[in-house]
């Protein structure tokens, strides 16, 4: 072999090696490639953004407080079908709206509506589509309440968005009801917070979670962070859901009551008649069969019954707003024990006792 002819042999090599060692490196590369994390833009993106959706780790304690304080004045209501008040607002019935909204709220006075041509702006520029006049009012509850005045101011745009205006209207009046239970707070800011607590568990969820707005434009929701409002929700629709079954449970558990010991019930009844009626005269051969019935049971047993048995009436029907219920689980368990400690009169006497008490029954 010539020396041109070795030259040639070893340059051909050296290229094959070349090509050899090439491809081994491409594979090499595409095999650790595919072992990296992906850090394409749409990636990226994805993870910004399920970081953004994560609720943030905080502390609900204040919420929580606030929860119970406000659901220990007001209860908590079933949810108000809001889809025909949405009907009546768009075509212009929004007087008839709002008296909807005070019903549900059980809010028994007249209320007049005001409707103002301009707008108005607050010191810190937040312009409010209602405003409720609201003054030394008689307390939640009282027959007075219903002769005392109520006016609501409209401004401009309160119709823009059915379920803003109910969302309004509620918070207008959950105002006027937290001060006929106790003074307004000197804290404006809690105020607002409980003020919207109320519209929530007033019934008005929907509206409220679908209307509120950042609270610079009046009257919007003070918990207006997204997070915030659906820890609320969960709160409210799993306290409707233990409240809306304790009642059920103790309605049952009275109406069972009512028809075991309906002749105690009704001994009771008559003998309390006769109390309330101390200058019914009695003939003188009824007399010994009435002190029998009187000695079957002491008169301050007797008041205690119909104390009960008052406090138990809404238990017979059916019902949108639920207490906490832990005074009525005791009263019908008293009830039950004082009802079945009790001794009937014979059918002759308790007969004695009916000509006496039915003109009263």
């Amino acid at each position: 072999m010539t020396g041109n002819e070795l030259i040639i042999i070893t340059i051909i090599a050296l290229l094959i090696g070349s090509l050899i060692i090439g491809a081994f490196l491409t594979l090499l590369t595409d095999k650790i490639d595919k072992q990296k994390p992906q850090t394409n833009e749409n990636s990226d993106k994805s993870t910004i953004s399920a970081k953004k959706q994560k609720p943030p780790d905080k502390d609900y304690s204040e919420i929580n407080a606030e929860i119970e304080e406000i659901t220990g004045w007001i209860g908590v209501s079933e949810p108000v079908n809001t889809t025909a008040l949405f009907e009546k607002v768009l075509d212009g019935e929004e007087k008839e709206v709002i008296d909807i909204i005070a019903s549900q709220l059980s809010l028994p006075m007249r209320i007049t509506t005001e409707y103002c041509s301009e707008k108005k702006y607050k010191e810190d520029g937040s312009s409010p589509l209602a405003e409720v006049s609201v003054g030394n009012i008689p307390h939640y509850g009282s027959s007075s309440l219903k002769y005392y005045p109520c006016m609501i101011t409209l401004y401009p745009g309160y119709n823009s968005r059915p379920d803003r205006f109910i969302y309004v209207i509620a918070h207008e009046l959950c105002h006027y009801i937290l001060q006929s239970l106790r003074p307004r707070l000197l804290d404006s800011n809690k105020e607002e917070r409980l003020t919207d607590l109320a519209v929530i568990f007033g019934g008005f969820e929907s509206a409220y979670r679908t209307g509120w707005e950042s609270n610079v434009h009046g009257n919007a929701g003070y918990y207006i962070d997204k997070f915030d409002i659906e820890y609320i929700r969960r709160r409210y629709e799993k306290m409707l859901v233990d409240r809306r079954r304790k009642f059920e449970i103790i309605s049952a558990q009275y109406k069972d009551l009512i028809k075991e010991q309906s002749n105690t019930l009704l001994f009771t009844k008559m003998y309390a008649s006769l109390l309330e009626h101390p200058n019914e005269k009695i003939a003188k051969d009824d007399m010994e069969a009435i002190s029998k019935c009187f000695a079957l049971v002491e008169k301050r047993e007797i008041e205690r019954i119909s104390k009960l048995r008052s406090s138990l009436k809404p238990f017979l029907h059916k019902s949108v707003r639920y207490g906490e219920m832990t005074n009525d689980e005791k009263n019908l368990t008293e009830l039950t024990k004082l009802l079945k400690g009790i001794i009937l009169p014979d059918s002759t006497e308790l007969a004695i006792l009916k000509k006496y008490t039915e003109k009263y029954l």
